[in-house]
């Protein structure tokens, strides 16, 4: 192989590499740790691109880990805010009225719905963090574009 042409294959695995480790900032808080990202995706592509850098859609199963996110938020907005906007979790509706986190197949035990929600209206499926209501979660159509939140 040519000197030249190594030298592109490489430019361009860099390239690459560096476009999707790009997308993400890393947060350590309270134990845990999260990629947050910088690009906003409907609920299912998120759910990949997570998964593209080994990574899953952030269930948040108890209350300890609900904790640390809003106070990651919270920290965060007197800063830089973390999360840009509103954020995809893992959760959506299997059938109508029942929750689950498609990241790790668990029904949703610990839940934090904002007054009213869900909607459960047929077409809201996925759930998202709303950042205008202290993180509360809303449901949402699945094809809305919203940034996302990953972890290990």
């Amino acid at each position: 192989m040519d000197k030249p042409v190594v030298i592109f294959v490489v430019a361009v695995a860099c390239f690459l590499a560096g476009s999707v480790i790009g997308q993400f900032e890393s947060v350590n808080h309270g134990g845990y740790t999260f990629s947050v990202s910088e690009t906003a995706l409907p609920w299912a592509q998120a759910k990949e691109s997570c998964e593209s850098i080994g990574q899953k859609l952030v269930s948040i199963e108890n209350a300890t880990k609900d904790d640390v996110m809003v106070q990651l938020f919270v920290e965060k907005l007197h800063t830089n805010v973390t999360l840009r906007g509103n954020s995809w979790i893992s959760a959506a509706e299997v059938t109508e009225g029942v929750w689950h986190y498609a990241s790790i197949n668990k029904p949703t035990y610990h839940t934090r719905w904002f007054v009213g929600q869900p909607d459960d209206t047929e077409n809201l499926n996925c759930v998202y963090l709303a950042v205008n209501a202290m993180l509360y979660w809303r449901d949402a159509n699945c094809s809305a574009s919203m940034y996302y939140i990953c972890e290990p």
